[in-house]
């Protein structure tokens, strides 16, 4: 909406969008619900990093991927506990600095802060090569049990998920960035999150069509997680 310009759509960021559910229609019923699923989703995290199995060696290789689904779990469990306690009306969902900039300001007050930072931005810039690589390859069509989708639903889920993934690609490489940016200034002002990455395009030459684009983008891999939610390949 923000994109296009229309309805008074303006970027807002994770909290502010847990208000906004708040104050729509049926605001108190949506946040228990969407309360419950992202404390679900922050469990679904926690238990990825325990439960990775595979061999010792290869338990080895998915540090990385435990560290990123333990940061995810938080996350979400935060996100959840500020749905849930405005759902029971002790909270407006109201947050000072952006976790992206607490966090920064946390790893810069450590030894060695500015390199941690550092550290911390190449690898959401990696993790932005990553959400391009699944693009271009469709590589997550894997994660489905392909056998209960028509062809078309496959093709359809399979567009919906390209075009998700780069969308996450661009905002992530946005917020990498944003983190470098932290590092070299020593400033945790300058880490942002999505809310910042989407401003950040906003401002660019024809900044409204490419939000549109990218907004459109992120709507896409909503409706993939929704046929992931269905149809992901668990075991």
């Amino acid at each position: 909406m923000a994109g296009l310009g229309i309805g008074g759509g303006k970027v807002v960021d994770q909290q502010q969008a847990v208000r906004a559910i708040g104050n729509s229609p049926f605001g108190e019923g949506a946040l228990w619900l969407v309360g419950g699923g992202l404390a679900a989703y922050a469990l679904w995290r926690f238990a990825q990093v325990l439960m990775l199995g595979g061999s010792t060696d290869e338990r080895s290789r998915k540090i990385g991927k435990r560290a990123i689904a333990l940061i995810s779990g938080i996350a979400y469990a935060g996100l959840a506990s500020t749905a849930l306690a405005q759902a029971a009306g002790r909270g407006s969902g109201r947050s000072g600095s952006s976790g992206q900039e607490s966090g920064a300001a946390l790893l810069l007050n450590q030894p060695f802060g500015r390199w941690l930072v550092a550290a911390v931005g190449l690898a959401v810039i990696g993790a932005a090569l990553f959400q391009f690589g699944r693009a271009w390859t469709a590589s997550f069509s894997k994660n489905l049990r392909g056998h209960e989708l028509s062809s078309d639903q496959a093709i359809w889920s399979r567009r919906a998920g390209r075009m998700g993934y780069a969308a996450r690609g661009v905002a992530f490489a946005l917020m990498g960035w944003f983190f470098l940016q932290a590092a070299l200034q020593s400033d945790a002002s300058e880490a942002g999150g999505l809310a910042e990455a989407l401003r950040k395009v906003a401002s660019q030459p024809h900044g409204q069509v490419l939000l549109a684009i990218v907004g459109a983008g992120l709507a896409l891999f909503g409706v993939y997680s929704l046929i992931e939610a269905r149809y992901r390949r668990i075991s």
